[in-house]
């Protein structure tokens, strides 16, 4: 034998094969120009095949003859099939869970109930005819069994109207409320009508409702609502503007303001903010509370009665006790142009004598000056003795208390102004016996 035919034949197990694979082989060697493609490979195979061997079956153990006993396992496919059923049906059981109702190990795999417990679960009582019946899903429930049952109920329940037209009742299916179909379809005919607007007649086209004869008078209803709206909106904004000025002279916060009306601050702020008054009214109290700063800052300002609400309620308080009458915020003159006019911060009557009463509680010189003039002033034209008043921890200037002297005005310290008031009515002539009053005549 040639090395070329060494090579091209398989190895051989014994002595003897290989032999007989060698005779053959070199027959096949000298016919190969006369064997095609397909025979030289089933020769091949032939010659490679393993040899068959007994192997016991893994279920029933009978052997069988196989030439590939790495592969062939069972005997026969229903030996496999028996196997493969067995072996599921020891691994179902293996998996049995503890049902969470009942509490016995018969929950197979993937579910979560066993199948008693499941279908108690899934019954229902239908809400419309009240038999029962099993849910399809008992985690999304059912309220009806059937879709007739689902229509009659949203039928029974669906609300009633009242044709306008006719009277009858009806149960609306789109379209309008209140109109049955019958009326609807014939307010959709051809017929005459009168115009919204301008109130000329004109033929309704087959299926349009509308209210105008054309798109002019369309549109210019459109604007006259408009404007009627805007009008509306605008005296609506004008009447809380004018609310809020109100309660603001009244003294309300902003904030009260905000609950009265139900609307939020800011609202409230830009009603305010139309109004001239109340521009004017910021302004001037920017200006003071800039200058309140100052005055803060400087102690100018009274630290007891830090405002002028709180100073005039004290002597409201104080002189209610020692004089007939007290009568605050007293008009003196009023203008008919706007309503308000001057006023006085106190007009006290005593033993047939009047006293104009202005207070401040800053020593401020501007602020001075100006409490002076305006007692004079006002004082003048009601017939009264002019009075000005500080608090008692504000010290005013010597040519300010001067020149209240050389116009007869009293003015200094509230517990100093009480003395000279009662002081004067006592010399003027009481006319009643008044213990306060001879306390002040003891004085003098």
């Amino acid at each position: 034998m040639t090395e070329y035919t060494q090579q091209l034949l398989p190895p051989a197990q014994d002595p003897c094969r290989q032999a007989s694979v060698i005779a053959l082989g070199a027959a096949a060697l000298f016919d190969r120009r006369a064997m095609t493609g397909a025979e030289r490979s089933r020769k091949h195979r032939e010659l490679n095949r393993p040899p068959v061997r007994d192997v016991p079956c893994k279920r029933c153990g009978q052997p069988f003859r196989t030439h590939k006993p790495r592969v062939a396992k069972y005997c026969s496919v229903e030996c496999r099939d028996a196997w493969f059923r067995e072996k599921s049906a020891e691994k179902r059981r293996s998996r049995l869970r503890t049902c969470p109702d009942c509490g016995l190990d018969r929950v197979k795999y993937r579910q979560r109930r066993c199948k008693e417990c499941e279908d108690a679960r899934r019954k229902a009582t239908c809400n419309h005819c009240g038999r029962e019946y099993m849910q399809q899903n008992p985690h999304r429930p059912q309220k009806y069994c059937s879709d007739e049952c689902r229509v009659a109920e949203r039928r029974a329940r669906a609300p009633k109207y009242k044709c306008k037209s006719c009277g009858r009742e009806f149960i609306k299916h789109g379209g309008s409320r209140i109109l049955c179909r019958d009326c609807d379809v014939k307010r959709r005919l051809p017929m005459t009508q009168l115009c919204g607007y301008c109130g000329r007649e004109f033929t309704r086209s087959d299926g349009m409702t509308r209210q105008y004869c054309g798109p002019i008078c369309k549109d210019a209803a459109s604007n006259q609502r408009q404007r009627e709206k805007r009008k509306k909106a605008k005296s609506k904004r004008r009447n809380e503007a004018a609310h809020c000025l109100k309660a603001l002279r009244r003294g309300e916060s902003i904030k009260d303001i905000a609950i009265t009306l139900g609307r939020s601050e800011t609202n409230v702020l830009q009603r305010l903010a139309i109004s001239k008054r109340y521009r004017a009214a910021s302004k001037n109290r920017r200006r003071d509370s800039k200058w309140k700063k100052v005055e803060v800052r400087d102690a100018w300002r009274s630290s007891e009665y830090p405002h002028e609400d709180s100073f005039t309620l004290y002597l409201r308080g104080e002189w209610a006790e020692r004089f007939d009458c007290v009568q605050p915020e007293a008009a003196v003159e009023a203008q008919p142009a706007s309503g308000r006019g001057r006023r006085l911060d106190f007009l006290i009557e005593h033993n047939g004598l009047r006293f104009g009463v202005e207070a401040k509680v800053t020593r401020r010189t501007s602020r001075l000056d100006q409490c002076l003039g305006q007692a004079i002033l006002k004082s003048h034209l009601v017939g009264a003795i002019p009075v000005c008043v500080v608090p008692d921890d504000i010290n005013p200037d010597q040519a300010w208390i001067d020149a209240c002297s050389a116009h007869a005005v009293i003015a200094g310290k509230a517990a100093d102004v009480t003395r000279d008031m009662l002081k004067k009515c006592a010399i003027l002539g009481p006319r009643r016996s008044d213990p306060l009053a001879q306390i002040g005549r003891a004085h003098v």
